[in-house]
């Protein structure tokens, strides 16, 4: 049980005593000692000389050092526990919070924070000199819930036992339950960077980010290969031209609804997912290395089966997309009197945008034109990735592999997924971007084209950078590219696809074809590279082989409706309904569709209540001010902190713009055979 801290007697930490660690780019004394912090709060509500004042309140904190919990009721408190550890000389202490944005808006009305941002309010570390202490974001490093870290470190987060909506204040009493639901938190958090330590040694070399995991094992190949370093210094883009043009090309995963069937529940729907989609373009694809502007313009050439990649600026006019499906993105492009399907471009008097030999491929197949002007285009020769990045993604597949469903490998398994993941992730996190301020307030300061040059330069002579941006353009180009094979060849049953999964009416045509060259494909990459054939078909535990990239089955769902790109909802053969809308919560979401008209129900228009939705709308104010707050049991205290955060409720209603359905609707009547409810 969480031991509460009043008098100076309890600040004496003895624990905190362990050896120092040092990293090589501060040399600054770390404590080893794994602590963790959290806080619950109260958001309360009040008008003040005609205004309305939204603001937050931290009733309890609670501390793990090194497995022993303290709390305390008020902030103030805590600063003298870390008064008490700069005494005792006991070197930096690391503090994870998990989603430190959160506590930092309460910390920073007590400390002056010094902070590494990537966006406003979304603190990755924060220094406070005076004390000595480093904060550090624990989500950035899971890049998950608490919940989910629970279960990764087998450690359930318990979940009902404080009811958020009651006010409570430093003075207002806490049952054993509700402490025991304050304390479960830090433990989660006091294993999960524990477990780290089996990897990384000490605190100090955890890596900040989920990203950071993979970033060490590559730096770790590549920390004596001074000709992969040379080679890729001569590839990196060194100027602002040619950086722009990179982020214009770049574009993400392919989510859409086919309109035709927007609105309709449609029976025994199939659905297929390829086998880790970003790895297997990462280890049979080749890439671009260092480019150059090509003047002449002869579209025969942007081939992705040639030996050039391409960065394309082209200009259509009278385009017009003749299949159900539509592929363009209206975001990406300058576009003339377009006409749209829920964001991707199905016809335009003139068109113009950035993208690849890959993209080119899929818009001749699926659109049609008056004239088109290669503006300009970008060259570069395609080559496969470095053998020794190849032999990672292919060694963490395997594993992945392997150790999947084997009782007690779990987090070794999670780990491998996450790495594999990140190998992705690295290529396209983005190292030049605007600089994030925090001086009392949050502001983004936009880099100047002269401030972009002067990290382009500076970024091409680093020996630290390891990976090309480029690389990450053609991960997902390709992944489309891959994806939409199986579009053109059932564009009239598919009814939804996301990033790397198709669903259509009744089964897929050609998937064992595609199925076959991609197994092709992995054979002949193997032979060419000097490769075992095996580590692109590991086998799992029953001895079953997984090819990479290839279609897998996801099972059959008994009923299937889509609103458009993150609106659906599945319901499958044993009658249990899942659900996927971008701003509810799964489970609670699908358990509130099943209980209120299931799949009929799911339509434009309808509500999910907060407890559905499980969303909050979050506000930060610029200065809190003094507020005499009345508990739920009546006590009255008097609230002084200036800053905080407040957070509300919110439940989600769905809603489709009426363009959108006008078009789904004339879209279904030219394409269905009628509307098809009982197949």
């Amino acid at each position: 049980m969480m031991k509460l801290l009043q008098t100076a007697e309890d600040f004496r930490l003895p624990s905190l005593c362990l050896l120092k660690s040092q990293t090589k780019k501060s040399r600054v004394n770390y404590n080893d000692t794994v602590v963790a912090f959290d806080i619950e709060t109260t958001s309360y509500s009040f008008s003040h000389q005609g205004e309305e004042f939204k603001q937050g309140l931290c009733y309890i904190w609670m501390l793990s050092v090194d497995g022993h919990v303290f709390y305390g009721r008020e902030l103030k408190d805590f600063c003298y526990v870390l008064k008490a550890m700069k005494e005792a000389d006991l070197g930096r202490i690391v503090i994870y919070i998990h989603n430190l944005g959160f506590e930092f808006e309460f910390l920073r009305g007590y400390m002056d924070l010094e902070v590494f941002a990537r966006a406003p309010h979304k603190p990755i570390k924060a220094l406070e000199k005076f004390y000595n202490v480093e904060f550090r974001c624990s989500y950035f490093l899971y890049n998950m819930s608490l919940q989910k870290v629970g279960e990764k470190v087998g450690i359930p987060k318990l979940i009902g036992d404080l009811d958020y909506s009651k006010i409570r204040t430093p003075l207002t009493p806490l049952t054993q339950e509700e402490l025991g639901y304050c304390e479960n938190d830090v433990v989660i958090l006091h294993a999960a960077i524990s477990s780290e330590l089996v990897k990384y040694k000490d605190v100090a070399h955890i890596p900040l980010t989920h990203t950071g995991r993979v970033r060490l094992e590559v730096r770790e190949i590549y920390k004596d290969d001074f000709r992969y370093r040379r080679q890729l210094r001569r590839q990196l883009v060194k100027s602002l031209d040619l950086f722009l043009r990179q982020q214009w090309t770049f574009s993400g995963g392919y989510t859409h609804a086919n309109a035709t069937y927007q609105g309709d529940i449609i029976y025994n729907v199939y659905m297929y997912d390829i086998a880790s989609s970003y790895p297997t373009e990462m280890v049979l694809s080749k890439f671009p290395g260092a480019w150059t502007k090509y003047t002449e313009h002869d579209i025969s050439q942007f081939n992705p089966e040639g030996r050039y990649c391409w960065m394309l600026n082209l200009k259509f006019t009278g385009l017009s997309c003749f299949t159900q499906n539509t592929f363009i993105s209206y975001s990406k492009t300058r576009c003339k009197d377009p006409d749209l399907d829920n964001g991707r471009v199905v016809a335009a008097e003139e068109l113009k945008l950035w993208c690849t030999e890959y993209d080119f491929d899929i818009i001749r197949k699926s659109y049609t034109w008056d004239s088109l002007e290669v503006i300009e285009s970008w060259r570069s020769i395609k080559r496969y990735l470095d053998i020794k990045y190849v032999k990672l993604i292919l060694d963490l597949y395997k594993r992945k592999t392997e150790l999947k469903g084997i009782k007690g490998k779990e987090d070794e398994y999670q780990r491998c997924k996450e790495l594999i993941n990140s190998c992705y992730g690295m290529m396209v996190t983005q190292t030049i971007r605007d600089d994030v301020k925090y001086d009392g307030r949050w502001t983004m300061i936009p880099l100047t084209d002269d401030d972009v040059e002067e990290k382009l330069q500076k970024q091409a002579k680093s020996w630290n950078h390891l990976l090309n941006f480029s690389w990450g353009i053609w991960v997902t180009s390709m992944a489309r590219h891959s994806l939409w094979q199986m579009i053109l060849k059932n564009d009239d049953i598919v009814i939804y696809c996301d990033t790397d999964s198709i669903k259509t009416e009744g089964p897929a045509r050609g998937i064992e074809e595609y199925n076959q060259r991609r197994i092709a494909d992995a054979q002949r990459v193997a032979v060419e590279r000097h490769l075992d054939p095996e580590l692109f078909a590991p086998l799992d535990k029953k001895g079953a082989a997984h090819p990479l990239g290839v279609f897998e089955s996801e099972g059959i769902a008994a009923e299937f409706k889509t609103l458009g790109a993150k609106k659906y909802a599945v319901k499958r053969a044993d009658g249990s309904i899942e659900l996927t809308v971008a701003g509810v919560n799964k489970k609670a979401g699908a358990e509130y569709l099943a209980a209120h008209g299931g799949l009929e129900a799911f339509s434009n228009g309808l509500y999910f209540p907060p407890e559905a939705a499980k969303s909050m709308i979050v506000y930060y104010p610029d200065f809190q001010i003094p507020h005499t707050l009345t508990d739920y049991l009546g006590q009255e205290y008097r609230a002084t902190e200036t800053t905080g955060v407040y957070m509300e409720p919110r439940g989600y209603t769905i809603s489709m713009l009426p363009y959108y359905l006008e078009f789904s609707n004339m879209r279904s009547s030219i394409f269905r055979r009628g509307v098809i409810y009982n197949g």
